[in-house]
């Protein structure tokens, strides 16, 4: 994400911010999140997909993609 993406995160709870670099950056499965994080696999698919969106809309509304 380089370093803009990177100050994107850093406005992300930490949950988010374990869910999205254990999902994009280390590459692993949603139950293997869920599983780490100790929370339900519909949860971890749910906020991963609303973080997802919210960054994406960020990152357009500063014409960054």
């Amino acid at each position: 994400m380089g370093h803009r993406g990177g100050r994107r995160l850093d406005s992300l709870s930490l949950l988010q911010r374990q869910m999205v670099s254990l999902r994009f950056y280390a590459d692993l499965p949603v139950i293997t999140i869920a599983e780490r994080l100790e929370i339900p696999e519909g949860t971890v698919k749910s906020r991963l997909h609303s973080t997802v969106a919210a960054l994406r809309r960020r990152l357009q509304q500063k014409e960054v993609i």
